[in-house]
């Protein structure tokens, strides 16, 4: 009995000697974080390091798994992963990363520590240029338990026209635990088709972090920093520039030929008594020396009284007519006639007629108005046969006091046949003067510089004065030209003329055709100007 109890109490005290062979207390306090506290059993430079004595190294912070021991498995558990790792180390690693960043850390591990860095670039034919600074800032971290930290960065350019600076800023943990530490940066960067420069600078910095339960971190951040100037797309303003010419009455570009006519007709004079005369003083000694004129200018042969000279010049013949009748007897029907091949062509025409009210078609005599020295309204085309309310009758005859607003506006037609009352025309005698010639030279004083002075006559117009007929026989009668195209300077010419050349000068000035009657045969005026038409 006793020698059984001597052998239990040897086995025990041989038992209890071999715990105590182990460092410290021999006690692992797991609440605590602890092993074998105390240095118990440890010789001089030694620590109790997980119960085993190891050699005093100096190190700032040292775990020590000994070699080709499996770890228990240290589990840690978030809501986001969950690692089992296993670690296999010999001895404390040191590593000391110094980076482009100004910071320099030491870090001591017992587990290797994997960093894996995955950048992708995918790139369409660009002309980039990409400047790539990375900083790594670390520090000291001790942790028992493992921790996997994850960043991602993903950075994604729309396609633009643009010049970025992207910094990505990712923070990661960096810890010595008995555990490895895999820390996985990817970055990826596409770009679309553009022409981009892109800075992009990662700085990655290590936080210290001393934990002593088991910590399972999971970082995932996404920082995208974008300086972006974007420059809209480059909008091209094509400045047209068209000029658009509106020829007016009268006005042209370049070499121009005589766009607006005047023609003011006189009564009943021969040349004889109008040249050289003291009652024509105007006449004489202001437009005969500005002017060119014709000394051989005729009516048509035979041709009197004054309507069927008037018809000549509208229609190249006086059909048949031989007196001065209303246009209720001597109408025509034909169609065959100026103002109509004018307005075919485009052109405008009026019918300044001195002292008619303009409400009505004049078919008659009113006032100082003779109905005799208004060709237009004889054709029925414009009259309607002698309807005194057809509207193209008065829209294109009208009372000659509309013409000085018409010329002073701009806005007078391209053909102006202007036909004065009875006592401005040299046909009557009125009080005060009783001198038909001095009546009428009196009056074209008063009248035509308003016309010099008009945009229409300025810009290459050309004025007709000429008499219906002669008084003794068919003439000579006066025919002057007064234009800025004419000859001037007092020109004269001894050429035959008669109305048909007058018709076919305007005919020619508009281009229109077919010649009129008699003008077919006619000399046109062409020798009294510099350059026609």
């Amino acid at each position: 009995m006793a020698g059984t109890l001597i052998a239990r109490k040897l086995r025990f005290t041989k038992h209890f000697a071999a715990r105590l062979s182990i460092c410290g207390d021999g006690i692992l306090d797991i609440a605590r974080g602890e092993q074998c506290d105390g240095s118990i059993g440890c010789g001089p430079g030694e620590v109790c390091t997980g119960c085993v004595c190891v050699a005093n190294q100096g190190t700032t912070t040292t775990c020590y798994v000994p070699s080709s021991t499996t770890s228990s498995s240290s589990s840690s558990t978030t809501s986001s992963s969950t690692s089992t790792i296993t670690t296999t180390t010999q001895a404390p690693t040191i590593t000391t990363t110094t980076t482009a960043g100004p910071t320099t850390s030491t870090m001591t591990t017992h587990a290797p520590t994997t960093t894996t860095t995955a950048s992708t670039t995918t790139e369409v034919p660009t002309t980039t240029t990409t400047s790539t600074t990375t900083t790594t800032s670390m520090s000291a971290t001790t942790t028992h338990a493992p921790t996997t930290t994850t960043t991602a960065s993903t950075t994604t350019e729309a396609p633009t026209t643009t010049t970025t600076s992207t910094t990505t800023t990712t923070s990661m943990s960096t810890m010595t635990t008995h555990a490895p530490t895999t820390t996985t940066t990817a970055s990826t960067t596409t770009e679309a088709p553009t022409t981009t420069t892109t800075s992009t600078t990662t700085t990655t910095s290590m936080s210290a972090t001393t934990t002593h339960a088991p910590t399972t971190t999971t970082t995932t951040s996404t920082t995208t920093s974008t300086a972006t100037t974007s420059q809209a797309p480059t909008t091209t303003t094509t400045n047209t520039s068209t000029t658009t010419t509106t020829t007016r009455p009268g006005t042209c570009a370049g070499a121009c030929p005589i766009h607006t006519v005047f023609l003011i007709l006189m009564e009943n004079h021969d040349w004889s008594s109008i040249e050289g005369s003291p009652s024509a003083p105007y006449i004489n000694d202001i437009l005969l020396p500005i002017a060119s004129h014709a000394e051989q200018y005729y009516n048509p042969p035979g041709v009197h009284p004054s309507e069927p000279n008037y018809l000549w010049l509208e229609a190249g013949t006086n059909f048949g007519i031989r007196n001065d009748r209303s246009p209720a007897r001597n109408h025509q029907s034909t169609t065959s006639h100026l103002v109509n091949l004018l307005e075919a062509a485009g052109l405008s025409w009026r019918a300044y007629q001195e002292d008619i009210s303009g409400i009505d078609c004049p078919l008659s005599n009113v006032g100082l108005y003779d109905v005799n020295h208004d060709p237009f309204v004889f054709f029925d085309d414009v009259t309607q046969r002698n309807n005194s309310q057809a509207p193209r009758c008065i829209a294109h005859v009208r009372p000659y006091s509309e013409l000085q607003t018409d010329l002073i506006n701009d806005t007078v037609a391209r053909y102006n046949f202007i036909t004065p009352q009875l006592c401005h025309d040299m046909h009557d005698a009125c009080a005060p003067l009783n001198d038909p010639v001095l009546q009428g030279d009196t009056w074209l004083s008063t009248e035509v510089p308003k016309i010099f002075a008009s945009p229409a006559y300025a810009n290459n117009g050309a004025l007709f004065i000429l008499w219906d007929e002669g008084v003794t026989s068919d003439g000579p009668i006066g025919m002057i030209v007064l234009s800025p195209k004419a000859k001037g300077g007092g020109y004269q010419n001894t050429i035959h003329y008669t109305h048909s050349s007058t018709l076919r000068t305007i005919e020619e000035i508009f281009g229109v055709t077919p010649m009129l009657g008699d003008a077919a045969n006619a000399t046109d005026l062409s020798d009294l100007f510099v350059s026609f038409p």
